[in-house]
């Protein structure tokens, strides 16, 4: 029960036995009208106390009563306060989150861009291994390549060589012809040759008759191909041997084969080079 309700009780409670002092003052009076008064007085005496004690009651009630409401006030302004920091503090981490939410969707922003990044250099990667192997597959080839032209180098180099040397051993021969021809007397000498063209003439081989040592060219008279003409015989610049004009018409020759160092067969080129 609150203070006010116990104030309340008190006050009833004294009027009641007020009620019943004066009951019993009028009830007293006709028989012992002094004893009731003195009895009326003791009542109203301590009535007065009661009266006192309820007022003291009373104010000590009042004053908790605005303590009470002073607490509260204190209570409900502290809550107040407390509320504010909390509203402030839910504020402050409101912007926290918005700020963090934006730095995140910046880093994914930039975490995409990274991977698009990636995934082009990736590529350009990819593409550079393709470029890298394909480089290395042309260096592989171009030394394939190199040793092939070396291989040919030193082929030509060998037939060169070979020719050299036979165009010596036909130069000595030559002088030992001249000198056998010096030898023999101006009327023992046989007639004189047809004078060799001026030109370089160019042939293949048309026919080979390997039995009898003979084959055709396709070179003629209208080539400018007179007969004891010496062309050299060649495949792919490897010398085979040579071929001496002794028939020939207006579009062929047919000549015997000398010195040969190989199978001459059709395809097989010729070759007249004026010294």
């Amino acid at each position: 029960m609150s203070t006010l309700g116990k104030i309340v009780t008190v006050l009833v409670v004294v009027a009641a036995v007020a009620v019943g002092a004066m009951s019993a003052v009028y009830v007293s009076v006709s028989t012992d009208y002094r004893a009731t008064l003195q009895e009326v007085k003791g009542a109203v005496g301590e009535a007065r106390e009661q009266n006192t004690a309820l007022r003291a009651s009373l104010t000590e009630a009042k004053g908790q009563l605005e303590n009470l409401q002073l607490q509260k006030q204190k209570d409900v302004a502290d809550y107040q306060t407390k509320l504010a920091e909390i509203n402030a503090d839910l504020t402050r981490v409101r912007g926290e989150v918005a700020t963090r939410d934006a730095t995140l969707q910046e880093v994914n922003t930039k975490i995409g861009n990274l991977k698009d990044g990636v995934d082009a250099l990736n590529k350009d990667i990819a593409e550079v291994r393709e470029a890298k192997n394909e480089a290395e597959k042309q260096a592989m080839q171009a030394t394939d390549r190199n040793a092939e032209l070396a291989k040919a180098l030193y082929d030509a180099t060998r037939q060169r060589n070979d020719l050299e040397s036979q165009l010596m051993a036909a130069q000595q021969r030559m002088v030992e012809l001249e000198k056998q021809l010096n030898s023999i007397p101006p009327e023992a000498r046989p007639a004189r040759v047809n004078p060799l063209p001026a030109v370089d003439l160019r042939g293949a081989v048309t026919r080979v008759d390997p039995a009898n040592g003979m084959a055709q060219i396709d070179l003629g008279a209208s080539d400018g191909v007179v007969t004891d003409m010496t062309f050299l015989v060649q495949r792919n610049g490897r010398y085979l041997g040579d071929l001496v004009v002794t028939k020939l018409d207006e579009n062929t020759a047919i000549g015997r084969l000398q010195t040969v160092q190989g199978q001459i067969q059709e395809g097989d080129h010729v070759r007249y080079n004026v010294r």
